[in-house]
């Protein structure tokens, strides 16, 4: 009996042990469960304005950090820092894990790059009623209504109707003080033939592509967006000769390249330094007329400008709504408007997410 006492007790004792342990196991449960099952994120805006409420993640669960709503006049958000000048930790919208402890907070701290500068220059050669006056008007429209992280461009430069040598000097003085990260945009709206010359003199002097491509080469630092309105103008991209069967065109192109010698050694725009969007194809013509010619009323429709109505339009080529017109988008809306008239513009490079125009902050 007494020995059944014992057994009763060394039981009874285990018994109790173990219950003692899970007590244990659950008010840990219960503080984990509390106060310290989460961490917080408190972000800071760094010099830029804007409102960011506090984010509350629960332990070991995964969340995204939240998209910044923070804005800065002339920069661009980066990511998020674990200082005020440290390098970037987490980008916008990261997805995350125990970032830091149970119980925890944590300041994050937008980092900003500040932007491009950017300048542009409208030219065009409007002697002819295939050539309108409102190509360069709307394309003005477009860059000067153009808005980037709140800011408008440096300088648009409307210089339409002038001698090749006034466009030269005008080229090298308005991107003078260009830097590697400033962005110049040059349109050009004139006639052209299938050896890719454009005739953008008043004088009728033209430039060739080589010509053009080392005159930009040497006089504009940093990216050059180049926009083209006139026949064969794909030749830009694409520089090879029209086909043809005329045994005088061969003639023509071999005295022109005689003369041009020293313009021959480059061959198109096809380097990281550009973006160029062109009218048609190498060896298609562009559609002018009495308003505006066919490609440009697309570009500057896209790009938030009514060539007709002459006033600030939606971002018809805004795809995504996030008011950045890319190259990309601008291309497609403009393509697939184009072609309906047996037109195609092209491109380079495809797929490019590079921002033409917006209005965003």
């Amino acid at each position: 009996m007494k020995k059944s006492r014992n057994i009763y007790i060394k039981v009874l004792s285990l018994f109790v042990g173990v219950m003692m342990m899970f007590s244990i196991i659950e008010i840990n449960t219960i503080s984990v469960k509390g106060k310290n099952s989460s961490y917080s994120i408190v972000f800071n805006a760094n010099g830029g304005k804007g409102k960011m409420t506090k984010q509350t993640i629960a332990y070991n669960t995964f969340a995204y950090i939240k998209k910044c709503s923070f804005t800065k006049k002339g920069y661009t958000f980066l990511g998020w820092s674990k200082t005020k000048k440290g390098k970037i930790s987490y980008k916008n919208r990261q997805k995350i894990r125990n970032i830091c402890k149970a119980g925890s907070r944590l300041n994050l701290y937008a980092q900003w790059k500040k932007d491009s500068n950017r300048r542009a220059i409208l030219l065009g050669e409007t002697s002819t009623i295939e050539v309108p006056i409102n190509d360069v008007k709307s394309m003005n429209g477009v860059m000067k209504n153009s808005i980037y992280h709140g800011l408008k461009m440096s300088s648009v430069v409307y210089y339409p109707n002038h001698k090749k040598k006034d466009i030269v000097a005008k080229i090298k003085s308005v991107f003078k003080y260009n830097k590697p990260n400033d962005v110049s945009y040059i349109y050009m709206t004139c006639h052209g033939d299938g050896y890719g010359n454009v005739y953008i003199g008043s004088d009728d002097t033209y430039f060739s592509v080589s010509g053009l491509r080392k005159l930009l080469d040497k006089y504009v630092n940093g990216k050059v967006v180049l926009i083209i309105d006139s026949c064969y103008s794909g030749r830009m991209i694409k520089d090879t000769m029209l086909n043809t069967t005329d045994n005088s065109d061969f003639a023509d192109k071999f005295v022109n390249d005689f003369i041009n010698y020293e313009n021959t050694e480059i061959k198109g725009f096809t380097t990281n330094k550009y973006v160029v969007l062109c009218s048609s194809k190498a060896n298609e013509t562009s559609r002018g007329g009495d308003d505006v010619s066919l490609a440009t009323r697309y570009w500057s429709m896209g790009a938030g400008w009514h060539p007709v109505q002459k006033k600030t339009c939606k971002l018809f080529a805004d795809t995504d709504g996030n008011g950045r017109v890319t190259l990309k988008e601008l291309y497609k809306y403009s393509y697939n408007n184009v072609k309906k008239q047996g037109q195609h513009v092209v491109v380079y490079p495809k797929n490019s997410s590079f921002v033409l125009f917006g209005r965003f902050n």
